[in-house]
This record gives C-alpha cells, structure tokens and sequence, in this order.
C-alpha cells in the first residue's frame, strides 16, 4: 500500500521500509520548499512546532498548517507515485 507517515523515522529497518522511505523523499522532494523544509525539521530532525517556528521565524500557526498542508501534497504524490506505475 502507500506509505504513510508514520514510518519516519524507521528504527527497524527491513527492505520494505527501506523502499518505502526512499518514495517517501522523493515525493518530499517534490514539495515547494517551504513544505520541504518543514516536514523535515520536523519528522527527521525531530523539532516541534514551536522550535520550527522560531527557527524560521514565523508563527506556529504558519509552521502547523504548513506541516498539514505538506502532509497532505506528499499523500497525493505517493498516490500517483503508486498509480503511475
């Protein structure tokens, strides 16, 4: 099926996951940059919202409705990614 988000960060890591989280980046990478940028502080280095936002120096509601923005853009690009084939 589609990898969903909760495999990041994947402490166990079997073929599968390994696969699934190279799709993963690169549906990331596709994202506009501030998207990218924000679900990566935030699933791969683990930041909150509030260190996000103070880090780039926004509001947390910015950083929290781009975190959901983001997620969303990566569900349907690992959609087509899954269709496309």
């Amino acid at each position: 099926g589609a990898p969903t988000l909760d495999i990041i960060p994947a402490h166990e890591e079997t073929f599968e996951q390994g696969e699934e989280k190279a799709e993963l980046m690169r549906a990331i990478h596709k994202l506009p940059r501030q998207f990218r940028e924000t679900i990566l502080l935030h699933y791969y280095q683990g930041l909150g919202i509030a260190e996000i936002a103070q880090m780039l120096g926004l509001p947390e509601g910015t950083i929290s409705s781009r975190l959901s923005r983001a997620r969303k853009k990566l569900e349907s690009l690992l959609k087509e990614e899954a269709t496309g084939d």
